[in-house]
């Protein structure tokens, strides 16, 4: 199993002084001043090791298991990804903690952390690539059918580019018809498929509702 942080700002002096004995492996596919340092150190409960801010005010907090690994339509896309093999980091926690990071979440279906795999083989839902493109640095040439993580009653289209701008529309899915229907329910059946903004989604409240 494995932990991470990414966008910590500032290391706590404890953690400075355990670096200080390891050398940084440079790369060449790294930015200048960028590099890498294998530390491996006990933690104690509640030490603080870092600090975030500045001009990025969230970071980013999650486990690895690789005693678990997700199906994918394509799982060769995601070899060299962490997707596989990622986990909701509150399932490891234990009573009143554990309730106490859920309480944070916005989701309340289960699974409250949400899911990783959302492709349906044989249907439109999921995760899509244009050739060439990566599943770690090309977010910009993908496209998205899947349902909202936060409400998953909501389904989302996500464009990250190519024939749009990047960005999303929203709409309560129909069982039935052609319009708005559930990517589920979408198979390779010859019709014609469409889908427009209904304005239920959490991002169309904010956005501009002629769009």
């Amino acid at each position: 199993m494995y932990g991470y942080f990414n966008h910590v700002k500032f290391l706590a002096d404890e953690v400075s002084v355990l670096l200080t004995a390891v050398d940084c492996a440079s790369y060449a596919d790294q930015g200048a001043g960028s590099c890498e340092r294998q530390v491996f150190a006990p933690i104690t409960a509640g030490m603080v090791i870092g600090q975030i801010g500045r001009l990025q005010g969230n970071f980013d907090f999650g486990t690895l298991d690789m005693r678990v690994t997700h199906a994918f339509a394509n799982p060769d896309r995601y070899e060299y990804a962490r997707t596989p093999h990622i986990v909701c980091p509150y399932d490891y926690y234990e009573g009143d903690l554990k309730r106490e990071l859920y309480s944070l979440l916005p989701r309340t279906e289960e699974p409250r952390c949400g899911v990783a795999t959302i492709d349906a083989p044989g249907t439109l839902q999921g995760v899509w690539f244009g050739p060439g493109s990566d599943v770690v640095v090309g977010w910009e040439r993908h496209l998205s059918f899947v349902p909202d993580n936060y409400d998953p009653t909501t389904l989302v289209i996500a464009a990250g580019g190519t024939f749009t701008e990047p960005g999303r529309i929203e709409f309560t899915p129909a069982s039935g018809g052609t319009i708005n229907r559930a990517f589920a329910d979408v198979t390779a059946d010859g019709a014609l498929y469409c889908y427009e903004r209904d304005g239920s989604g959490r991002h169309e409240r904010v956005q501009n509702p002629d769009l």
